[in-house]
């Protein structure tokens, strides 16, 4: 988690920036200082989409290096890896659910919700921050403002999190052990668990 924490910290200096730009609303800002705060947020919302797809990747290759056997590090490397991990590009519900797929996790973003915040509604703000990715990326600028980065950044954040926990539980049941290096929390009482 702390590639992922590494590169949210890149949206969060990406916040700051935007918010000294903009003089944190001690006046309305100039018209140059909105258009530069809107590239800020527009630069905020494809890093963040990539902090994302980075965390997807990793946390991937990390519970398959953890739950297969120690010989099979060269196989995972040529056979599992580079066809998936290494040409994921867009990680929707759909790419993710079928990448967890090979390593025998069903339907995993079906388990990841937090208060207030349904599985739904998971794949609903993840397709819609891979959407208004998509449109920067593509030289439109879909309207997002500095609220929105923030909520965004605070949502991908439990998501990793909820992932994290879901997965560390998966190990300790394949394998009798915790992850090592990873947060091991444990899940809430009502929380499905993935086999």
């Amino acid at each position: 988690m702390s590639k992922f924490q590494n590169r949210l910290n890149d949206v969060d200096h990406l916040i700051s920036a935007h918010e000294r730009l903009t003089g944190r609303r001690r006046a309305k800002p100039t018209t140059q200082q909105q258009q530069e705060g809107a590239a800020i947020t527009r630069a905020g919302i494809v890093l963040l989409c990539a902090a994302i797809e980075g965390f997807i990747e990793d946390i991937f290759e990390e519970v398959a290096n953890s739950i297969a056997p120690a010989s099979h590090t060269t196989r995972l490397e040529n056979e599992l890896f580079k066809p998936t991990t290494r040409k994921l590009n867009t990680p929707n519900s759909f790419n993710t659910n079928m990448l967890f797929a090979n390593l025998g996790i069903w339907w995993l973003l079906d388990e990841v919700r937090w208060q207030k915040f349904s599985p739904e509604d998971v794949r609903k703000w993840l397709a819609k921050v891979i959407e208004t990715r998509g449109q920067i990326a593509h030289g439109k600028q879909p309207r997002v403002n500095l609220v929105t980065l923030r909520s965004w950044r605070q949502r991908a954040q439990h998501y990793a999190e909820r992932i994290e926990a879901i997965l560390a539980d998966v190990i300790r049941k394949r394998t009798g052990a915790n992850p090592p290096g990873w947060a091991n929390l444990p899940l809430h009482a009502n929380q499905p668990h993935v086999l």
